[in-house]
Parts: structure tokens; sequence; C-alpha cells
């Protein structure tokens, strides 16, 4: 999404504004407009400040030449990405996969999210993706230890859960 403002560079920041009669005041700015509107400096990491302030560091290991990479909805190209640090939209994770992957691995434990989820989101099919997992892993220590009764058991309760989908 192009900024409201020059219509040139990427938004980055984008606000709903109530006014007295009721109406709503969208705006869509980039940093530079943003900060030229407001009369004061948007620090280039205003979100990520303290997450990202080696943010050069976390591609030091990535090859120093790479082809320039431009993002086929917004047109934000690697070289602005990596002066800003922002994205211009949601294209652009994907568009920049192979940059982003290295960082996001840096930055956390792995790319696969696996902490909980609310119970709303809690579905029949995850639940029982779930059950089935921990079967398998039953199973396999049920192998080991050579305990094969049980692991007919489980081998059993694992057709009945795949018959179930």
């Amino acid at each position: 999404m192009l900024c409201d403002e020059c219509k040139s560079r990427a938004a980055s920041f984008h606000s709903v504004t109530k006014t007295a009669d009721g109406t709503l005041i969208k705006r869509n700015l980039c940093d530079i407009c943003r900060a030229a509107l407001s009369g004061t400096p948007v620090p280039v990491f205003s979100a990520l400040s303290g997450l990202l302030a080696n943010f050069p560091a976390l591609f030091s290991a990535a090859p120093k030449r790479r082809a320039e990479i431009v993002c086929s909805a917004c047109g934000i190209s690697s070289k602005t990405f990596f002066d800003t640090g922002y994205l211009g939209c949601g294209q652009c994770y994907t568009d920049f996969a192979e940059l982003l992957t290295p960082v996001i691995e840096k930055l956390q434990y792995g790319t696969q999210h696996k902490g909980k989820s609310p119970h709303t989101a809690a579905t029949a099919e995850s639940s029982t993706q779930t059950e089935y997992e921990r079967l398998v892993a039953e199973l396999a220590h049920a192998v080991e230890t050579e305990n094969f009764e049980e692991a007919a058991v489980l081998r059993d309760r694992m057709r009945a859960l795949k018959s179930d989908v």
C-alpha cells in the first residue's frame, strides 16, 4: 500500500481518526511523511528497536552479493527493506522468504509455531493430529522397551484415529 501523502513509498503507518461529526479518516503514511507531518523524527526500528538493534549483523552469514529482490505487490526493494527494516505488504513475506527465514530463525527458535493456541482456535482436526502424534511417540517407546502388547494396542488406536479422519 502506498503512502497517501507522497504516493511513491510504501506506507508503514496506518491510522484511523474519528472526527467530531463521527466521520472516520483513514491515513496510510510512510515513515518520512509521518515524520514530516508530526514534526518529530521516527526511529527506523520504532516497534522493534530493542529486538533488532543489531539488524545488519543478522545478515552477516548470508552472502554479501545478492540480486536485488522487489516485491511483486507493493514494489518495495530488498535494499529498502535492509535500510528501514520494514516490509510493505503481506506479499513481501513470500517474495523475501529467502532473506527473512535466516533472520527469523536467529530471532526465534525456528520458523514453526509450537506454542499454545486459544481454546476457540482448537479444532477437532488439530486435536486428532495432536493425539495421533502422542500415540506415535508412545508406540516408539513401547517398541523400544519391547512392550509389544502395548504397541499393538497403540497401533490399533492409531488406525482407529486415521479411519475417523
